[in-house]
Order: C-alpha cells, then sequence, then structure tokens
C-alpha cells in the first residue's frame, strides 16, 4: 500500500506539471522547445524522487505516528469526499465561468478551489503542511485577482497574465510541496 506521503508527492507532482502548462498556455506565441519540456523534466525528477523515496520517511503524519489500517480506510474515504467536492465545485466554476462569459477567471477560482481543498486534507492527514500549501494557493488566486492586469502585450506576442501568474504560480507551490515532504 502507497503511503500518504508519497501519493502526496505524485498527486502534487503530477498537477504541478499541469498548472505550469496552464501558465505556459497563458504565453501566447511561439515557444522555444525546450519551454514546452522543462515541466516534464521538473515533474519526472519530483515523481522518480518520490517513488524511489527513503522508506523511513513514509510515516503518515507529521508527528511520525504510524496509522492503523481502519484510520487508513477512513483517512481514504474522507479524502475521496474531499477530492469528489473539489471536483464538483471546479465543474460547476467552469460552467457558471462559460455561462457567463467570464473565462478568464476560471483559472483564479480554480486555484482557489484547489486551496481551500487543501484544509480539510491538512486535519486528514494530520500534514500541516497542507495549510500552507493552501493558504500560499488562496494567497495567489486573491493578489492576481487583484494586482494583475488580465493581459498584456509583450512585443508581439500577448500574455494572459491571470493563466500565467496563476499557472506558473501554482505549480511552484505543489513542486515546492512535494519537495517539502520529500525532505521531512
Amino acid at each position: 500500500m502507497m503511503s500518504n506521503r508519497k501519493a502526496g508527492i505524485i498527486f502534487m507532482t503530477l498537477f504541478g506539471t499541469m498548472w505550469a502548462y496552464t501558465g505556459l498556455f497563458g504565453i501566447q506565441g511561439p515557444w522555444p522547445s525546450i519551454m514546452l519540456f522543462m515541466p516534464l523534466i521538473v515533474g519526472a525528477g519530483l515523481l522518480v524522487g518520490g517513488i524511489f523515496m527513503n522508506k523511513n520517511t513514509l510515516l503518515s503524519t507529521d508527528e511520525g505516528q504510524e496509522v492503523s489500517l481502519t484510520d487508513k480506510k477512513e483517512m481514504k474515504r474522507r479524502f475521496n469526499l474531499v477530492f469528489a467536492a473539489q471536483g464538483l465545485a471546479i465543474a460547476i466554476t467552469i460552467a457558471i465561468c462559460i455561462a457567463t462569459q467570464t473565462n478568464e477567471f476560471i483559472p483564479l477560482i480554480i486555484a482557489l478551489v484547489v486551496g481551500l481543498h487543501f484544509f480539510p486534507l491538512a486535519s486528514i492527514f494530520k500534514m500541516k503542511l497542507y495549510y500552507w500549501t493552501g493558504s500560499l494557493l488562496c494567497l495567489l488566486a486573491a493578489i492576481t485577482w487583484l494586482f494583475v492586469p488580465a493581459s498584456f502585450p509583450l512585443g508581439e506576442y500577448t500574455i494572459t497574465s491571470t493563466m500565467t501568474v496563476i499557472g506558473f504560480g501554482s505549480a511552484f507551490i505543489l513542486w515546492g510541496s512535494a519537495v517539502s515532504i520529500w525532505k521531512v
């Protein structure tokens, strides 16, 4: 059975990589080829590190407590509920933004929803780091909404800054969280 920490690293790495591509898609124009491979390289490195991490670091909680099989089943059930609620909230967000023709808010609201979902996960998995991850994602969404223009020209290209800032910012937050879990 995979440990909660290893699963956390894998989830954060995969979703961080997807967020990095969201950031890339916010840059309108031809990208240097290396830009397309950088998220994959970072993601692959973290993924391999997480898969082969030292078995001594696989304890499930910040307190270093082993978790019983019964507790693991309950944690999995609660995780599935939180994950399903997050998916539903994201689907509703996308539908509302499309219906109201406010697609530029989709990455902002998704980052906020993802950030909020880390708060119950912190409690479920007894991982204080997840409070930081959730707080940083929510803060990123708020700062981007309040202070970053929706887009701006860069030479002959247009940068969709909400996608770029939210995408790269979320990627770095999730990858940083994966590294933090790995280093514990």
